[in-house]
């Protein structure tokens, strides 16, 4: 599974949002209409320079809801890295 998003900024918010979404099978990528795809929502939000607030949200197309977290995460140094993570 492919989920592709784009993030914007705007001062200590970050809002998460998905472009699109595709089944991949070896070399083959399949890309699958909005109506059929999960519905990915996420945003970070930075209070301190210690703290996140992260609240994201996984929905599936007649199912509904599937996964929500929020939640806040401490850092120990309060030093944004710029780390990315890819999977």
């Amino acid at each position: 599974m492919e989920l592709r998003f784009r993030c914007d900024s705007n001062g200590n918010v970050t809002q998460f949002r998905q472009t699109g979404a595709a089944l991949i099978v070896g070399p083959l990528r399949v890309p699958l209409p909005r109506s059929c795809a999960p519905a990915v929502t996420a945003r970070e939000d930075r209070p301190t320079p210690h703290t996140r607030h992260i609240d994201a949200r996984i929905t599936l197309p007649i199912v509904g809801l599937l996964l929500a977290y929020s939640g806040a995460i401490e850092t120990d140094d309060g030093h944004d890295r710029g780390e990315r993570v890819t999977a």
